[in-house]
Formats: C-alpha cells, structure tokens, sequence
C-alpha cells in the first residue's frame, strides 16, 4: 500500500562452487554449496555400442562397428565369419566376448543321424500300428506287427524271400532278362512334311564356325550292347541323361559287380586306312585293332567279370589321325532303369531365332548349304532365356555327315525325337561343326536377293535374329541378317 515498508531477506553464495566426475564415471560430485541449494547441471555423454570382428573370406580381419544406443545390438554379419563382439562404454576398457565354433567329429555326426533316422523308424512303426487299431476301434487288438519298409531288420530269416525293399516300399523280386526288340529312331504315325516357316531370301555367304577348331574330327563309334543288367538286391542306382543334359544322380551303393564275363562288341568308322587304333576301357588300354581299307573298325573287348557297376567309357584312338571316337558302356542293377548318354562336341555354333505362329511339330529343317563340311554338322532345336540360346534345354538334334549334305543346294535334316513347339513362344534353331570352312545361305539388310529378285530393304524374317558364338554360352547378335532356312 502507499507509505508501507518491506524488508527483503536473501541468500547468495559467498565461495566458489567445484564440480567433478566420479572415478568410475557413474557419478558428479559438486562441492561448496550451502545446505538446502537447489543446483542445476548440464551434462553430455556417450551412448554405447557393440562392434564386431569378423574374418573375411579373403582371410582378412576386419571390424564392424555398430550403432550407438541406450540398448545397442551388434551389426549383422555379410560377407565374414563373426569372431568376437566388442562393447564399447564409455570411461570403461572395451569388453571382448569371443564367439565360439564348436567343431564336432564325423563320429558324432554319424552318431546324431542314427540317432534321428531311429526316431523316424520307431515314429513310421507307432503310425503304422495306430492306424491299423483305427480301421476297426470296437476290436481290441494285440500283437499287432507293422514294418515300415526302411530296411531288412524286421524280416523273418528262417524263410527263403525274394522280395526287396526298395525306396521304402516292398517290391516282388523279378529275374530280368534282356531282349533286343529294335534299333534305330522311334516309330511314328505316317505323316506328311509341310514347311511351316520359310526365309529362302539371301545376298551372301558366312561361315558357321569362323573361329578356327584344330582337333581332329570325332569318329563314329556303336557297342553292344550298350548296357547290361543283372540282379544285384543291394543296390539302387538311378542314371540319366543324354545330349540333352548329363545328369548322374545315385544313392548308397553296398557292392555291385559284374557277376560274369561279358563280350562288347565295337563297330566304327572315320579312321584311315590300315590305322592302327588304341582300345580304352574304362580309363585303360585294352588291346589295339586295324581299320580296314575304307577306314571302318571291327573288334570286341571283354568286361571282366568283378568289374564294378556304373558307367564306364569306351574310348578309341586313332594313332595317325587322332581321330577319337566315345561311346558308354552302362553296367546298372536291375532296381534302376538306365538311360544312356551320348557326348555331344560343343563347337563355335551359329543360331536363328524364330516364333511359331502356332503349335507345330517340327520334323525336319532345310539348310542351304554353299560350302559342305568335311565331318558333320549338327542342327539343335533350343529353348531361349531372353532372346538368347539356351543350351541346356535342347530339345531335340539332328546329325548329318559330309556325304550326305549337298553343296549349292537345300540339304533336309530330320530330328531325331518328334517335339511340341509353343506357339507364340521363341525358340532358337542352333547349327554347329567342327569344321571351319563350312558355309550357309544368309540373307543381309540391304544386298540383292537373286532367289526373289529384289533389294532386302527389311528384315527377310522380322521375327527372329541371327546370332553367332564362341563358346555355346555368349552370344553375339547380327541384327542386319537373317539364315536362310525352312
């Protein structure tokens, strides 16, 4: 109010005022304040993290640092093998955890499998029995008796049996016996060619192998027989594969061997006159023979008997030529079917892509041949993966030698196996030779077509492209041309 008097009483520090961290980093300790101060303190600090040290597989080491968090997680791992993890806080030494690898023996290995494929045993037999109480629940039954078929433990050794187990399932044991039926292609329906894609246009020639192949051309071999079976209840072998793909996929084999002798008899051609030609079975020279006048080989070898099962090479060599010709001998139980393979040369090949406009079965295809080759040529029906070739998924082959190919001239290749092509879907048409000098029909973006007597001021087939390669697996596209073929 107007007049009044106040009196004002106040505290204020009269000495200085110290402040310092603890030892251990945990804590501040102030000095020289008055009792009952409120005091105030800004502070920084650091969060932790968690590093890790790693082993590249380059051999180096290398570390990891993570990321800095009231809650840190150590960075994950690309590219190394983890060895420790480092934990960084801060005023404190840095924390080193090692991670351990435990490293088990092959025996404890082995050990935990039998371990599991017991409990799959005994699960597969619990089930069995189950099931059968289930069928009829009102009938109490005992001794009861269920196999799962895993293997011959549970068979009753004082019978004579010729069933066998195999893959888990009981099969009637069968005395094979192996008869020749045919030889040759596969049979098919009378039919009549029709040229369901034609590009006859061409202004000029090119080499389907323009990259030099210096080894001498392979030879043309037949055995038989090709394969022999014989009852062996302790083996289960599964072979396939071909040109198109060679594949070999196998399980456990206890023993197979060739029970008895057995007589391979070996026709083939291409060598030279009176050439003396080495024998190879199975990685070892056998005998040595001589071709005839007109180059044509006749002999037989002898299988061995003990001779493990698999499949095993007959390999001849001409020892002036070089010429070398392959084929396999495939001695397989009689639990699995066997297909045989036949080694297919890849060579600098030339290939056409192409769309049906529907579905059609492909027969046979027309070259136009300018320059023939000396050995063979191969003509490959393919799938494609973008645009390009894929040799992996051949689909079916044709194989013409030099005597029966015409120069200056359509020359007919008949595939082997009858295949569905999609339409709507590309599919390539592969070429390939060993020899260097031969020539097909291509028609060139801007030359002179005499076939159809213009100028080529488009593509001859706008649908497909012509490519070349040197390995089968890199192509390399020639926008500009297009192969003559039908």
């Amino acid at each position: 109010a107007p007049g009044s008097t106040y009196v004002v009483v106040y505290r204020y520090q009269d000495s200085s005022i110290t402040a310092s961290i603890t030892e251990n980093r945990k804590g501040i300790v102030v000095s020289g304040l008055a009792e009952d101060t409120i005091f105030y303190v800004d502070y920084d600090y650091y969060l932790p993290r968690i590093d890790r040290v790693i082993l590249t597989r380059e051999g180096d080491l290398k570390v990891l640092k993570g990321v800095a968090s009231e809650k840190p997680v150590p960075p994950d791992i690309s590219g190394g093998l983890s060895l420790a993890r480092v934990k960084v806080f801060y005023g404190q030494e840095p924390e080193i955890q090692p991670d351990y690898y435990r490293a088990f023996k092959m025996s404890d290995i082995q050990l935990l499998f039998d371990r599991i494929r017991n409990i799959e045993y005994n699960i597969a037999r619990l089930s069995l029995i189950e099931n059968a109480r289930s069928i009829d629940p009102t009938t109490t039954k005992k001794g009861i008796f269920a196999d799962p078929f895993y293997d011959d433990d549970l068979r009753d050794a004082g019978y004579e049996q010729t069933a066998q187990i195999v893959n888990r399932t009981l099969v009637p044991g069968v005395e094979w016996k192996t008869f020749k039926l045919r030889e040759g292609k596969p049979v098919q329906l009378p039919f009549t060619l029709k040229a369901e894609i034609v590009q006859d246009s061409y202004s000029r020639t090119r080499k389907v192998n323009r990259l030099t192949w210096s080894e001498a051309p392979p030879g043309h071999m037949t055995v038989s027989p090709r394969s022999y079976r014989w009852i062996d209840r302790t083996i289960t072998r599964v072979l396939s594969g071909g040109w198109r793909s060679w594949t070999t996929l196998s399980e456990k084999v206890i023993s197979s061997q060739l029970p008895q002798d057995l007589t391979v008899s070996i026709q083939a051609q291409k060598f030279n006159a009176g050439e003396t030609v080495e024998v190879h079975f199975d990685g070892k020279i056998v005998k040595t023979a001589t071709a005839d006048e007109s180059g044509k080989l006749s002999t037989t070898i002898t299988v061995s008997k003990g001779t493990r099962s698999g499949n095993k090479q007959i390999l001849l060599k001409g020892q002036e030529s070089g010429v070398q010709a392959e084929e396999v001998l495939s001695l397989i139980p009689l639990e699995r079917r066997v297909t045989i393979y036949r080694r297919t040369i890849w060579n600098e090949p030339l290939a056409q892509t192409f769309t049906p406009s529907k579905d059609i079965i492909p027969e046979a295809v027309e070259l136009y041949f300018t320059k023939k080759p000396k050995s063979f040529v191969d003509v490959f029906i393919c799938e494609t993966q973008v645009g390009l070739p894929d040799r992996k998924s051949a689909l079916t082959r044709a194989r013409l030698y030099a005597e029966d190919i015409t120069e200056n001239g359509w020359t007919k290749f008949i595939f082997e196996e009858p295949v569905v092509l999609q339409g709507g879907r590309e599919y390539a048409l592969v070429i390939e030779t060993p020899d260097s000098e031969t020539e097909v029909r291509v028609a060139r973006l801007g030359d002179w077509d005499p076939v159809n007597n213009r100028w080529l001021t488009a593509q001859a087939y706008d649908v497909g492209v012509l490519l070349e390669s040197a390995n089968s697996s890199t192509w390399t596209p020639i926008q500009e041309e297009d192969l003559t073929f039908r």
